[in-house]
């Protein structure tokens, strides 16, 4: 059966966060319902106490007592509920920003004509007092705080320079930083979906950032610069400049901002090094790093099994061994439950393949099973190589042999499919070839064939021979 809106939306609160909105229901401001207020103590129950969902009958006979069941009655109070429940989260992000309530309150006194209150609580007011300063709502905001103040000076008839060109500033401000914004996601989604978008203004907000100098602001200056690292990737000074600004500027970004520029930064470093540009490696594993410790790359303690085995892969291609070691471990659990036990042995096996330990590698690969077929394939890869390296040409006759034969029943795989099927070819002329002439011929056509897996450690090989 279908969950109700109400039900998979108090799944994602927290117990604290479920009992501060069971006060907030209980609020006369914000309801008058009794059977609202029931209700929502019942799930807090219900979720955190006795830990059993109840169906519309077992909350109808909460509500109501003994008259006889209703269902539009109960689908009627779990609706109001839940819109109750999105009020709360509305209002818990409005108090997370105190400008907006600050411009709010300063409107109400003015349209009252509280000049005495106005200008109080103008006097006691800290600027840009929690808001992330380099954000585009902090500017928009700024403006109507600011356009609030100007007509105010407009009834008192004060005489003297009005505030009319901050006013503008803060919105021009806003605007690029907003436009740059949606330039920048429109640049990354069109490097994986080939997606054409109409920026409108944004070639006249570029050539006024220029020849005005606009990058003295700290998130003009971001934005345009990771515009100009995803416009063009072939300048290495865009991708430096943006990343220097947003290390220093990142806490005066709201926390989505600074997720949209980890994962912008990441993906021209991983396009880059797809392209064969390995020069961006340290700093995309920098990135990560640092994207870890602050908590901007995973939403809570969670983030998929594709990110974990990159992060992975990253750390032994440099070499960073112990740190990749102290990454598997730590975050093993933020993996989705499904995966988390074989993604986790996967890796293990492959940094104890990296570091020369093949016999605990082939342990953790024998003894593991793989549902997932891409990770079962890197799994048959990694043996394969253990087999090849420690020469057991027995072993890795049958592996191939038994790798081949499963991937010919596999026809739905794509071009994934032709990359393990070249592995296995390459790997047996690998081991036919006897003379320089054979191996250069061979070299060459390992690099012009399209879909290789392993492609750098088949050359390795071949170079080794």
């Amino acid at each position: 059966m279908k969950k109700h809106l109400l039900i998979d939306l108090l799944q994602h609160f927290e117990r604290k966060e479920f009992r501060k909105f069971c006060d907030f229901v209980q609020s006369p401001f914000y309801n008058g319902r009794e059977d609202l207020k029931i209700l929502a103590d019942y799930l807090y129950t219900c979720f955190w106490e006795t830990h059993v969902l109840p169906d519309k009958v077992q909350i109808f006979k909460k509500l109501y007592g003994k008259i006889p069941y209703d269902d539009q009655k109960v689908r009627m109070a779990m609706s109001l509920l839940y819109r109750l429940a999105q009020r709360y989260l509305a209002n818990s992000e409005w108090q997370l920003e105190a400008l907006p309530e600050k411009v709010m309150l300063m409107r109400a006194l003015r349209r009252r004509n509280l000049a005495h209150h106005f200008e109080h609580t103008l006097k006691g007011l800290a600027e840009g007092v929690g808001s992330p300063q380099q954000s585009a709502d902090y500017q928009i905001n700024s403006a109507a705080l600011l356009s609030e103040i100007y007509h105010h000076n407009v009834v008192k008839e004060r005489i003297g320079e009005m505030n009319l060109q901050a006013i503008s500033d803060h919105i021009d401000r806003g605007f690029y930083i907003m436009k740059l914004r949606i330039a920048c996601l429109a640049l990354s989604h069109q490097a994986v979906y080939k997606a054409d978008y109409d920026l409108g203004l944004l070639p006249e907000i570029l050539t006024d950032i220029n020849q005005k100098n606009r990058t003295t602001h700290p998130a003009v200056a971001a934005y345009y610069h990771c515009y100009l690292m995803l416009r063009y990737p072939e300048i290495p000074q865009h991708f430096q400049h943006f990343l220097l600004i947003l290390f220093e500027e990142e806490e005066k970004f709201r926390e989505d901002e600074i997720h949209d520029f980890y994962l912008m930064a990441i993906n021209f470093c991983t396009q880059s090094y797809n392209k064969g540009n390995d020069a961006y490696l340290p700093d995309l594993l920098g990135l990560y790093r640092r994207g870890l410790e602050k908590g901007v790359l995973a939403n809570g303690k969670h983030f998929s099994r594709f990110v974990y085995r990159n992060i992975v892969t990253l750390g032994l291609i440099l070499k960073e061994y112990d740190w990749t070691e102290q990454f598997i471990v730590r975050y093993k659990d933020w993996i989705e439950t499904a995966f988390r036990d074989s993604m986790y042995s996967f890796c293990m096996a492959r940094l104890a393949y990296s570091r020369g330990d093949y016999d605990t590698s082939l342990l953790l690969l024998q003894k593991s099973e793989y549902e997932d077929l891409l990770l079962n394939l890197s799994a048959k890869t990694v043996l394969l190589k253990i087999f090849y390296e420690l020469r057991e040409y027995d072993s890795l006759e049958a592996h191939l042999n038994a790798m081949e034969k499963f991937l010919i029943r596999k026809k739905q795989m794509g071009y994934h499919r032709d990359n393990y099927l070249n592995i296995i070819r390459f790997t047996r002329k690998v081991l036919e070839a006897t003379d320089k002439e054979s191996l250069r011929r061979l070299q060459q056509e390992v690099e012009q064939t399209k879909n290789v897996a392993e492609r750098q450690w088949l050359m390795t090989q071949l170079e080794a021979r």
